[in-house]
């Protein structure tokens, strides 16, 4: 099952995948003698803190937005939609 709710998870989490493969290939280049393997596992792991404030920010803008569709509903009323 496939809504449009899901695809932003979808995309982080597909995008999380590369990231991991990524920072395992700089540390194997890093144990394999290459010094810049460091600084791409380093980068990479910036890569992974941003994706992560991402998520948590997408998921509490979602929590709110369901929590103002649930109160309308229980009120009988219809949502209040607003522009961001």
């Amino acid at each position: 099952m496939s809504t449009i709710i899901d695809r932003p998870f979808q995309t982080t989490m597909s995008i999380l995948l590369l990231v991991a493969l990524t920072q395992t290939m700089g540390i194997l280049l890093y144990l394999s003698g290459h010094a810049w393997g460091l600084l791409l596992t380093v980068g990479v792991a910036a890569a992974i803190q941003t994706l992560t404030l991402i998520l948590v920010w997408y998921t509490l803008k979602l929590v709110f937005h369901m929590g103002r569709e649930l109160v309308a509903a229980q009120a009988n009323q219809p949502p209040i939609h607003k522009e961001n």
